[in-house]
């Protein structure tokens, strides 16, 4: 909620928090809500007014800008989407002095005046990893993972992804040693892909076994060539275990797993076999 441009202040030895001089503004908070509810119930035209009047009062607001590309990206309008999350983006980047580490710096997500950017930076790079621009994708996943270990935003899942279509499947099953007790879908279905293709078969199984077990839907849809869109789904929020997480999955991963000889029929002999 910026008349000027944010600052970031190093709290402590490596540990950065940004903040704004603009005063707390109900009417900016009500606006923003209100955005927010017209993008919810699919009504992205409304909210793009509601936000472009709050950008004339708050041309630094990386909030109301990053809504702004969240609608576009909805309406399928990505170069706009784009612009505008490179804009959020850069009012962040802007802000950081030379001796920030990416490497080193941490950005605390329960300071939730670094959560603006951090979410709009996730965007960015979620618009480059659809547009194909795996590189720089890769590079600002990689940054928020560094800088936010306990990984709100799930900056894991996406360098996952990135790895297995870029062919790295060692940072892929590197990540996952540093991290054996995450047992979202997100990471142990692509990580048994990536060690099935890495030819560690035995090590694949198990951990795939532990995947079908706790995720069947997503088991039994990354068998199919095709799998039908769930009825009225929601675009907005998705619930573990719900035919919607599936689909999203095979829609990310079928055709990998479809390309990988020996995965499919390695995934059917688990589910046949918990059956």
């Amino acid at each position: 909620m910026s008349k000027k441009p944010p600052y970031i202040v190093e709290v402590e030895k490596n540990d950065w928090v940004f903040y704004t001089d603009t005063p707390y503004s109900e009417d900016r908070e009500n606006k923003l809500d209100a955005a927010l509810s017209f993008y919810e119930r699919g009504q992205c035209d409304k909210s793009i007014e509601i936000c472009q009047a709050l950008l004339a009062e708050y041309p630094f607001d990386i909030d109301v800008l990053h809504q702004i590309s969240f609608c576009y990206d909805q309406l399928g309008q990505e170069r706009n989407a784009l612009l505008y999350e490179i804009a959020a983006v850069g009012i962040g980047l802007d802000a950081l002095p030379d001796n920030f580490n990416w490497s080193k710096a941490k950005l605390n997500w329960y300071s939730h005046t670094n959560r603006p950017f951090m979410r709009a930076y996730h965007g960015l790079g979620l618009i480059h990893q659809r547009l194909g621009n795996l590189d720089a994708a890769e590079t600002i996943f990689s940054r928020l993972f560094n800088v936010h270990p306990e990984d709100a935003l799930g900056s894991r899942y996406n360098l996952v992804e990135i790895w297995l279509q870029m062919g790295k499947l060692d940072e892929a099953l590197n990540l996952h040693s540093k991290n054996p007790d995450d047992s979202s879908p997100n990471m142990r279905f692509p990580v048994s892909l990536a060690f099935i293709k890495a030819g560690q078969i035995d090590k694949g199984k198990q951990l795939l076994k532990k995947a079908a077990s706790s995720s069947p839907l997503v088991a039994e849809n990354l068998t199919k060539k095709i799998v039908p869109t769930p009825e009225n789904p929601n675009p907005y929020y998705m619930t573990l275990g719900s035919p919607e997480e599936a689909y999203e999955h095979w829609e990310t991963y079928g055709k990998l797993w479809q390309e990988t000889p020996g995965a499919i029929d390695i995934l059917n002999e688990i589910i046949r076999a918990k059956k």
